[in-house]
């Protein structure tokens, strides 16, 4: 594959609108504190980052730290709330996850950086319901999809259901948790 194909197959139904949608849904659910902003220092790589205010030290003002980043795709096909009941498997883009081996045309195994503080949220079309899972359980725990949907054999990944949380209130909680191991992390 040329990188023109990869770079075509990566843009292709990118929507600035969705993403900017779902960033203000996130800022609506979350505390005031948490703050997502488009990922403008790489714009091929994941969709928005997040950022959590904090006061250290008695200092006056806030200090703003990166937290992690999530992966945003929305679902043409997913129009009500309820999944639509032809979805066999839950997938999500191997892309996301995985860096591409231009030599080779091949998804490598190396995941990409910054994959153990992603989330991946795929919503549906009216943005009433979603769901979303740690890039680094995708990582873990996916198989390959046999699925073709227009691109390449193995460009999906599939998880069982039971693994994948659902709803917005579940992002709110896998974003909590970013925060609680950055700060488990630091201390």
């Amino acid at each position: 594959m040329t990188l023109l194909k990869l770079k075509n197959r990566i843009t292709k139904g990118y929507n600035i609108k969705e993403e900017l949608i779902i960033r203000k849904k996130l800022e609506t659910i979350t505390d005031w504190s948490i703050e997502f902003n488009q990922n403008y220092e790489n714009k091929y790589d994941y969709d928005l980052c997040c950022f959590k205010h904090t006061i250290e030290n008695n200092e006056i003002g806030y200090k703003k730290k990166l937290i992690g980043y999530i992966e945003v795709e929305i679902s043409p096909d997913w129009k009500t709330y309820d999944i639509p009941e032809n979805w066999y498997e839950i997938s999500f883009l191997k892309r996301k996850c995985f860096l591409w081996d231009y030599n080779t045309e091949q998804w490598t195994k190396t995941p990409k950086k910054n994959y153990n503080k992603t989330i991946y949220l795929k919503a549906n079309k009216n943005f009433t319901n979603c769901f979303c899972i740690n890039i680094k359980d995708i990582i873990k725990k996916a198989n390959n999809s046999n699925r073709n949907n227009n691109t390449y054999k193995g460009d999906f990944l599939i998880m069982n259901k039971i693994d994948v949380k659902w709803g917005w209130d579940e992002i709110v909680t896998l974003i909590e948790n970013l925060i609680n191991n950055i700060n488990t992390n630091i201390n």
